[in-house]
């Protein structure tokens, strides 16, 4: 090891420059997300409600398995002081998102219409900002 730099000076730089390359995978994310809703939200209005799950492909539950995953790299990016103020936005809008297809899939699973239209709705009026 460099004399110049103690073990800790190291592990510090190594982060620094492991989290300059993460930051990209926000981005990526969050379009990824937002890709996800968006399909949800065709597969809707062409066939609705009763015919929803049986056109979803790829099927809700693996659509929420993934968004389960990006989730955890939100939640962990989330918690990460090097966010720019749009970063965190795109975070925040992207988990917003995740929650609202969750809850679009509890609907379906309950067989509940109603908690079905409402979160689709929500879904259709989140902003992409």
């Amino acid at each position: 090891m460099d004399a110049k730099f103690g073990e800790h000076e190291v592990a510090a730089l190594d982060a620094a420059a492991a989290w300059q390359q993460a930051l990209p995978v926000v981005e990526q994310v969050w379009e990824g997300v937002f890709d996800t809703t968006n399909k949800m939200l065709k597969v809707h209005a062409d066939f609705g409600f009763e015919l929803f799950e049986k056109k979803m492909n790829p099927k809700i539950e693996t659509v929420l398995f993934a968004l389960n995953v990006l989730e955890q790299i939100l939640d962990a990016m989330y918690t990460s002081s090097e966010l720019t103020p749009d970063e965190t936005r795109m975070v925040l809008n992207a988990r917003q998102q995740i929650l609202l297809v969750q809850r679009v899939a509890e609907a379906l699973k309950a067989n509940c219409k109603d908690d079905y239209l409402v979160a689709m709705e929500q879904i259709a009026k989140q902003p992409v900002i």
